[in-house]
């Protein structure tokens, strides 16, 4: 568990730190399905859990901070 903590926070701070573009969406996906494909066979339900979870979360802040940066802009 704590490397899937590691690999959602270096792949947030690296959604942080890119600017905004199509492959946001991609890294959010490729964080689902790493998170799903590394503790599915252990954990299946935990696996079903995380994975929405961090993926759904990392897309969730990515629409919003282009939402808030179409709005300080305009």
């Amino acid at each position: 568990m704590l490397l899937v903590f590691y690999v959602y926070a270096g792949t947030n701070l690296l959604l942080a730190l890119l600017p905004p573009g199509w492959w946001k969406p991609v890294l959010c996906g490729l964080l689902g399905a790493a998170v799903l494909a590394y503790l599915l066979p252990q954990h299946p339900l935990r696996a079903m859990y995380f994975s929405v979870l961090s993926g759904g979360l990392s897309w969730l802040a990515v629409l919003a901070s282009a939402r808030l940066v179409e709005r300080l802009r305009g």
